[in-house]
């Protein structure tokens, strides 16, 4: 059985954020939330309802008005990679917006919360 390739691959710099992010993770867990929360970006990234794709700058793909689009297909379950497709819940919106901030950060970005905390 092949592997399925990583999403990540397809955005170097988005997995290079992820993998400092997730050495200073504190557990194996919340490495896990990181890189799904980052794959799921990128499957919005794929999707039409989606204002950026994988090929544009990080910069734009995380300006406020971007998060809230990606935000909006992860809320609506649009992004789920697996099992049927239903509304998340706000304790993992709560984790999304957390692990955007870090990714944000790491890329020396403009931090936008996606929720207030």
């Amino acid at each position: 059985m092949t592997k399925k390739p990583d999403l990540l691959d397809e955005v170097p710099e988005l997995q290079e954020a992820v993998n400092a992010v997730c050495e200073a993770a504190s557990s194996d867990a919340r490495r896990r939330q990181i890189r799904s929360h980052a794959r799921e970006l990128v499957r919005a990234l794929h999707h039409p309802g989606h204002p950026h794709g994988v090929g544009d700058d990080l910069a734009d793909v995380f300006e406020a008005e971007s998060l809230r689009a990606y935000e909006r297909l992860a809320l609506d379950g649009e992004l789920r990679d697996r099992g049927e497709k239903r509304p998340t819940s706000e304790a993992t919106a709560m984790v999304r917006s957390g692990v955007m901030a870090l990714l944000q950060r790491e890329l020396g970005l403009e931090v936008h919360y996606l929720r207030q905390l």
